[in-house]
């Protein structure tokens, strides 16, 4: 029963730290890709008002 129940634990702990690493991976993309069409928009501003 203990065993069982350390296992499920585990399993519980194990898939969060993975969802863990996915999410932070995504988010880091997602704010990267963010941050360069930021600067893009700034160039194509600056380049019209020119």
């Amino acid at each position: 029963m203990k065993t069982k129940l350390f296992l499920a634990f585990f399993a519980v702990i194990l898939i969060a730290l993975i969802s863990n690493l996915i999410y932070r991976d995504l988010i880091i993309k997602d704010f990267e890709d963010y941050a360069s069409s930021s600067k893009e928009d700034k160039l194509y501003w600056v380049l019209a008002s020119v």
